[in-house]
């Protein structure tokens, strides 16, 4: 890929709040369509360096599939499972939709440089 650095070395450069929301959404929208797809994929393993952004925030992409579950024929396929067991430590309140989202949030909250904001 293009000049890249991942999407925590980006947000630790300096990136502002705006522009991470801005990412975040794209990233949601991105993720929300592989979700609601026939085959209903989920990344299972999002964080901050399993995504791939230009430097300059114009384009990413989400990297290290090997943990996905997805939906085929209607059976559910579930990646390396065994790295899959540290998911049952999520909050039981959060739809397996949302599992993606909620580790990425919990992973810019936690590594992120703006520490006074809130995202919850």
């Amino acid at each position: 890929m293009e000049d890249t650095i991942t999407f925590r070395t980006w947000i630790k450069n300096g990136a502002i709040l705006s522009d991470i929301i801005k990412k975040v959404n794209e990233i949601v929208e991105y993720l929300s369509f592989l979700q609601d797809s026939e085959f209903d994929i989920y990344h299972s393993d999002l964080h901050g360096e399993n995504i791939l952004i230009r430097p300059d925030g114009s384009r990413f992409w989400i990297i290290d599939w090997g943990n996905a579950c997805f939906t085929s024929n209607g059976k559910r396929f579930i990646g390396n499972i065994e790295r899959n067991l540290y998911r049952e430590d999520h909050d039981p309140t959060i739809s397996s939709g949302a599992i993606d989202i909620y580790f990425l949030l919990n992973d810019i909250r936690n590594n992120s440089p703006i520490t006074e904001v809130k995202l919850w």
